[in-house]
């Protein structure tokens, strides 16, 4: 963005100099990445938007004239008024069959309303339009909008310095709470606001690019960047909406609503306004536009969101068209997830692995420890430590079951054995009650050694009994 760019029309047509304009310029807007059209690299093509706008001058394209003497000029053009209204006409061109451009009726700023805007729309290139701007506003290489900005009745709670917003002047006392506030009404009853919009095309493939110009001009001239036939159907789906991109396209139709400025807006009342307010204006149009091009190649894929009844929807016959409809990327913010399929297989296969290992690496160091004959005690008291193994000693130690598995993670009794109580045991408060003696097949002097060395008492010369 650029604020101290050249003035688009001729000398002396910008409000403040002919360095006072402001330029957005979208830069190129590849049709794969930022659009979504997805294509081989070959069949991608950049788009570029770049838009210049500034307040204008007003000084002697203004004609005041009241009603009764207004309606006696039946050259003018359509209007509407009562006898007594004084009418201001704004003579940038002739417009939809009148002999001015826009028209104001001053009895609007006793009313009670807040603003109003309007536009107009003018397209070089050979397109029938309803405005033709006069020569210090018109361009053959661009499409060019006016905007008429009108307060009407609207009092600001402090001076406005914007040049399209002006409100310095009128200072009106209006009772609140016990006390007068001071508001500012508008300093002019219209101020009038130009831009254009220009548009270009590129071939990636050739570094070939079309000059700035108007939407039907640059179409046009892609003939000479040797589009390819995918290419040049791009082309014309953007195409389709290229006007309603224009700043002009950004406001119609939409009132007040169209102004950020509306956001301040209470009643007849605004709050303060920025002195660069006509700049954030411009801004906001500017990325309507734009975020209307994303709609638009959106529903190309999708079709319209609402359809009225009775209308008739052509879907596209050519093959390539209809490739472009199952070839659109949208950035979803609903629940749709985008993931990596690597990561996924990634996280599956290590996870997997791990589960696998800790499965098997208790048997498979048991296995080696006794192949080699090594850290035994360690071994065993790993494997006795495990629940089922410490519920066997119990059993087993009580003289309950014949048990197998002394060292295995499960454990069993011999098949088809059962039992039950021990004799002599309190069935209120059942303990093990232990003693020493030596078994069969340990000698009381075996002894074994922990990894640090220290001596061990065997762990077969504890035996105990239950009672």
């Amino acid at each position: 963005m650029n604020q101290n760019d050249t003035c688009p029309f001729a000398s002396r047509m910008c409000l403040f100099s002919n360095t006072a304009a402001l330029s957005m310029d979208t830069g190129n807007i590849s049709s794969h990445d930022d659009l979504g059209i997805n294509t081989q690299e070959k069949d991608r093509i950049t788009y570029r938007r770049k838009t210049i706008c500034a307040p204008l001058k007003d000084k002697g394209y203004i004609t005041s004239l009241n009603y009764t003497d207004a309606v006696k000029l039946k050259n003018l053009g359509a209007f509407e008024g009562q006898p007594g209204d004084i009418l201001d006409f704004y003579n940038f061109g002739s417009s939809a069959g009148n002999n001015f451009t826009y028209y104001y009726n001053r009895h609007a700023a006793t009313t009670g309303f807040g603003y109003e805007i309007g536009s107009s729309l003018y397209s070089s290139g050979g397109l029938e339009n309803s405005w033709t701007p006069v020569h210090a506003l018109s361009r053959d290489d661009a499409d060019v909008s006016i905007i008429f900005l009108a307060a009407n009745s609207l009092l600001y709670s402090d001076a406005v310095y914007d040049p399209i917003f002006v409100a310095t002047t009128g200072e009106i006392s209006v009772p609140d709470n016990g006390r007068n506030t001071t508001y500012f009404s508008s300093d002019f009853f219209v101020s009038p606001l130009a831009c254009i919009d220009q548009h270009q095309f590129c071939n990636p493939n050739n570094q070939k690019c079309t000059d700035l110009q108007s939407y039907y001009t640059a179409v046009k001239r892609t003939a000479s960047i040797e589009f390819n036939a995918v290419q040049s159907v791009i082309t014309s789906r953007l195409s389709l909406d290229f006007l309603f991109e224009t700043i002009s396209s950004s406001i119609g139709g939409r009132g007040p609503a169209a102004l950020r400025a509306q956001e301040s807006v209470s009643g007849i009342a605004s709050g303060p306004l920025p002195n660069n307010q006509w700049m954030i204006e411009v801004e906001s149009w500017f990325a309507t536009g734009l975020a209307r091009l994303q709609q638009s190649v959106m529903q190309y894929a999708a079709g319209p969101p609402n359809v009225v009844e009775g209308a008739h929807i052509s879907k596209p016959t050519d093959p390539i068209s209809q490739m472009m409809c199952n070839n659109q990327q949208v950035r979803s913010t609903s629940n749709a997830i985008n993931f990596s399929t690597l990561g996924i297989v990634i996280i599956l296969v290590i996870g997997g692995l791990l589960i696998i290992t800790s499965l098997v690496l208790d048997t498979f160091v048991g296995f080696i420890q006794r192949k080699w004959n090594t850290r035994d005690y360690q071994r065993v008291q790993w494997a006795l430590d495990e629940k089922l193994q410490l519920q066997r000693l119990a059993y087993e130690e009580a003289g309950m079951g014949t048990w197998s598995g002394g060292t295995s993670f499960v454990p069993v009794t011999k098949f088809g054995e059962t039992f039950g109580m021990p004799p002599d045991v309190d069935p209120d408060h059942p303990r093990i009650v232990g003693h020493k003696e030596s078994s069969s097949n340990v000698s009381p002097s075996s002894t074994y050694k922990n990894g640090s060395g220290e001596e061990l008492q065997p762990l077969s010369t504890l035996r105990y009994t239950a009672v």
